[in-house]
């Protein structure tokens, strides 16, 4: 991936027109990025349901808690393909889903999932 290679103009953007970018790039590239987030928030569901039916019936009402405190984790994945997306390739649910190891061991999960979870600045940045 190189800067000769963006599908966007490459310009300074006030925060209107950053906001119209992403949402007309979200629309481009909508299946894979929704196929992608939907697919990852599904296979967290099972493994937290399944790990709840394993854990004992006490558990079945906070599997739905393990799933939103991990939406860090489904940001990453679609910030993956709108990436791509700006480069003009296609990524796949396959490759979004292939890929999710290395998104997590090079991103800053540990602190997302931590202290900077419970930020009330975090819808901002």
């Amino acid at each position: 991936m190189s800067p000769d290679q963006l599908s966007v103009e490459l310009r300074p953007r006030n925060g209107w027109e950053a906001i119209d970018l992403g949402l007309q790039l979200a629309r481009h590239c909508a299946r894979p990025l929704f196929g992608s987030v939907v697919a990852s928030v599904a296979i967290t569901a099972a493994l937290c349901l399944a790990a709840a039916s394993l854990l004992g019936e006490e558990w079945y009402d906070w599997w739905w808690v393990v799933l939103w405190w991990l939406k860090p984790v489904y940001d990453r994945v679609a910030m993956h393909v709108l990436a791509h997306a700006v480069f003009g390739d296609t990524v796949t649910v396959r490759d979004a889903l292939a890929a999710l190891p290395h998104i997590l061991r090079n991103s800053s999960l540990a602190s997302a999932l931590t202290w900077r979870r419970l930020s009330l600045y975090r819808s901002v940045t």
